[in-house]
C-alpha cells in the first residue's frame, strides 16, 4: 500500500476489484456505498475519525513504518508527485516535471520521490538500501577528497627548495652504529622524487650491502642498508639530486653523508669522468664502482656531465667500473654500456673510463646512403668499429643485380674524413681572410686603429656576457627565495681519445646510374668488442632528378644578344687641327 500527498488530503490506494465494485470514488468514503451520503452531510473530521475505525489490516506486503516515513519525508511536494490518474491494472510511470508553484528543481523532487515510493511500497528493507548506498557515496567522496597531498591554496609563493636542517649520525662522526640515517628537512617532502620513482633510486650506500631501504615521513626520510650496518667500516651514503617539497622546488645538488662505525675515517679518493665514448660526451648519472681485493664494492654516482669521486676508501688495489644504469637496478645487465679499469690506491688516484656496448654479435649495415651524384656511398653500422682499423678497396666489395663487380676508388674510415674536411675548411677560411686583409689599408696607422677598435669591442662584449650571466644569477636567486649562489665556470671534460665512430665513406671510380639496384659487402671488418665479421646490405640508387622542361623551353627560345656591342669601331681621329 501506497500513500501519496496532495494539498494535505490522505487517501488509500485501492485495488482494481475495489474500484470497480464502488465506482472508482476518489474521497475518502469511496468504496463505501453506505457512508457516502453521511460523508456529504457531516463534517469532515467525524467522516475521517470513522474511515480511520473502519480501514482494512496492515497486509503483510505493505511497507514498516519507518520505511514508509522515509518515503514519505523524500516525497517532494505539488502535483507532479502524482502524475496522471491512472486506470486499472495500469503501472504508474513517474516523470519529471515542475510541480505547481515550484521551479524544475520541484519536478525533480517529485520523480524521486515517486521512484522512492514505489521502491519502498514493492521490496523489503529498501530503506536501508537507499540509506547505505548514500552513505557509501559520500565516504567515497571523502575518501578521494583526502588522498591528494598539496599545500592550502593562497598565501606568497613558494620558490626555495627544501633545507636539511638535522643529520643523523653526525658527518664524519667515528663510532656510532645508528639504526638508520636521518634527514630532517625544514618543510615536508613529496614521496615521489624529480627524475624517478621513488626515493630509493636516488640513495647509494658505499659499501654496497643489499639494496638501500628509505622509509618517508613528512619531513623527514630514513635510509639504512638492507643487510645492516657493518662493524669497523666507513660507509658514505650518496643521494642524488632530486628530492622536492610539494611545491616541486627541488634540490639541484649531490648529498653526502660519511660516517664511521668503528676506526679513523681515511682521506684518499678515487676521482675521475665516464665518457659516452661513441657520443664523445660525459655519461651522465653513471653508476661507478670500485672493486676491492675481497669482493667488497664501493659505490657512486656521476655528475651531469660524468664526473665522478669516490672517498674515504681503504688503500688498495681496486677495479674501476662505470656502466649505464638504464633499468635502475644498480646491477651491470648485457645490453649497457660500460667501461673498466685497474688503479692501485695510496691516497688519490684519477682515471677515465670509456663505456661502450660490449657484445659478441658483431657489426651489422643499418643503412647505405647514395651521395656526392652517386658516387660517394655512406656505410652506417649499428655499433662502433675501433680507429685503429684501416679500411682498404680489398675490404668493400659493390656489385650489381648481375652480380658484375663496380670499381671502388677509395676508403675512407669517418674520423679521416673529419680531419680532411676540416683541413679543407681551414683552408678555404685562411684564403678569404687573406684577401680581405689584402684589400685593407696596410699603413701603421690604419693598423693601430684597427687593433685598438677590436680591443674595445672584446671588452665590451666581455663586459656584457659578464652582466647577462649575472642578472640571470639574480633572477635565479629571486625565482628560489635565497641567495646568489656561484655559477659553475668549470668547462665540461673532454676525452683524451679521439671519439669512435659507426660509418665509413666509400668512393667509387665513376658514378652509378639512377634507379638500379646494388649490393655493398664489406671483408672481415672489427667491432671495439673485438669481433670481427662481414656484412653486406642491398642498395639502390635514387631517381633522376626531374628537370623543368618549361624552363627549358624558355631558354631555348630566347633570342641571343646579335649585337656587336663588344666590337663596335673605334672613333674617327679628330682631323681637325686646333690653331
Amino acid at each position: 500500500m501506497g500513500r501519496c500527498r496532495d494539498r494535505g488530503t490522505r487517501h488509500r490506494a485501492r485495488s482494481p476489484r475495489a474500484r470497480d465494485r464502488d465506482g472508482g470514488g476518489t474521497g475518502p468514503g469511496a468504496g463505501h456505498p453506505r457512508r457516502t451520503e453521511s460523508w456529504r452531510g457531516r463534517g469532515t473530521g467525524a467522516a475521517v475519525r470513522g474511515y480511520r475505525a473502519r480501514r482494512a489490516a496492515r497486509r503483510h506486503d505493505r511497507p514498516r513504518q519507518g520505511e514508509a516515513a522515509l518515503a514519505d519525508r523524500t516525497l517532494a511536494t505539488g502535483e507532479a508527485a502524482h502524475g496522471p490518474r491512472r486506470s486499472p491494472g495500469q503501472r504508474r510511470i513517474c516523470g519529471q516535471g515542475s510541480a505547481r508553484g515550484g521551479g524544475g528543481g520541484a519536478g525533480q523532487g517529485g520523480g524521486l520521490a515517486c521512484a522512492c515510493r514505489s521502491v519502498a511500497g514493492q521490496t523489503p528493507g529498501a530503506g536501508r538500501v537507499i540509506r547505505r548506498l548514500v552513505a557509501w557515496a559520500v565516504a567515497l567522496v571523502a575518501g578521494t577528497a583526502c588522498a591528494n597531498q598539496a599545500l592550502p591554496p593562497g598565501g606568497p609563493p613558494d620558490t626555495a627548495g627544501p633545507v636539511i636542517v638535522r643529520i643523523t649520525p653526525e658527518i664524519n662522526s667515528v663510532g656510532a652504529v645508528p639504526k638508520s640515517v636521518e634527514l630532517r628537512f625544514d618543510e615536508v617532502i613529496s614521496e615521489i622524487p624529480r627524475g624517478a620513482t621513488n626515493l630509493s633510486e636516488l640513495v647509494f650506500i658505499s659499501p654496497k650491502s643489499g639494496d638501500a631501504r628509505v622509509n618517508w615521513s613528512r619531513s623527514r626520510i630514513t635510509i639504512r642498508p638492507e643487510r645492516g650496518w657493518k662493524p669497523n667500516t666507513v660507509y658514505s651514503v650518496q643521494i642524488k639530486p632530486g628530492i622536492q617539497d610539494l611545491r616541486n622546488n627541488g634540490i639541484d645538488s649531490i648529498i653526502r653523508i660519511v660516517f664511521s662505525t668503528g676506526g679513523e675515517i681515511p682521506d684518499t679518493r678515487i676521482g675521475g669522468v665516464a665518457f659516452d665514448w661513441f657520443a664523445a660526451k660525459g655519461l651522465a648519472s653513471a653508476v661507478v664502482e670500485a672493486v676491492a681485493s675481497d669482493s667488497t664494492v664501493y659505490q657512486a654516482v656521476a655528475d651531469s656531465v660524468g664526473r665522478f669521486e669516490l672517498r674515504n676508501l681503504p688503500s688498495g688495489p681496486y677495479v674501476v667500473r662505470a656502466y649505464a644504469d638504464r633499468n635502475s637496478n644498480r646491477d651491470l645487465d648485457p645490453l649497457e654500456m660500460w667501461d673498466e679499469t685497474t688503479v692501485t690506491l695510496t691516497q688519490e688516484a684519477r682515471t677515465e673510463l670509456y663505456a661502450f656496448g660490449h657484445d659478441t654479435v658483431g657489426l651489422r649495415i643499418t643503412e647505405v646512403a647514395v651521395q656526392d651524384s652517386n658516387r660517394v656511398l655512406k656505410v652506417v653500422f649499428d655499433k662502433p668499429y675501433p680507429n685503429d682499423l684501416q679500411f682498404s678497396t680489398d675490404m668493400i666489395v659493390v656489385t650489381r643485380a648481375d652480380s658484375t663487380p663496380v670499381a671502388v676508388q677509395s676508403v675512407q674510415n669517418a674520423l679521416e674524413k673529419t680531419i680532411r674536411d676540416s683541413t679543407l675548411a681551414k683552408q678555404r677560411t685562411d684564403s678569404i681572410a687573406a684577401a680581405a686583409e689584402a684589400k685593407l689599408d696596410t699603413s701603421r696607422v690604419a693598423r693601430l686603429r684597427r687593433d685598438s677598435l677590436l680591443t674595445v669591442r672584446r671588452q665590451d662584449s666581455l663586459a656584457a656576457a659578464q652582466r647577462s650571466a649575472l642578472e640571470r644569477q639574480r633572477a635565479a636567486a629571486r625565482a628560489r627565495g635565497g641567495r646568489i649562489v656561484p655559477v659553475d665556470t668549470t668547462p665540461p671534460p673532454k676525452m683524451s681519445r679521439p671519439r669512435v665512430y659507426n660509418e665509413i665513406f666509400v668512393t667509387l671510380a665513376a658514378p652509378l646510374p639512377w634507379q638500379t639496384q646494388y649490393r655493398l659487402q664489406t671483408i672481415a671488418v672489427r667491432s671495439l668488442s673485438g669481433t670481427v665479421k662481414s656484412p653486406s646490405r642491398n642498395f639502390a640508387t635514387p631517381r633522376a632528378p626531374r628537370v623543368d622542361s618549361a624552363a627549358a623551353r624558355r631558354d631555348s627560345l630566347a633570342r641571343r644578344d646579335t649585337t656587336a656591342a663588344g666590337r663596335a669601331p673605334a672613333p674617327r681621329p679628330d682631323t681637325l687641327q686646333r690653331r
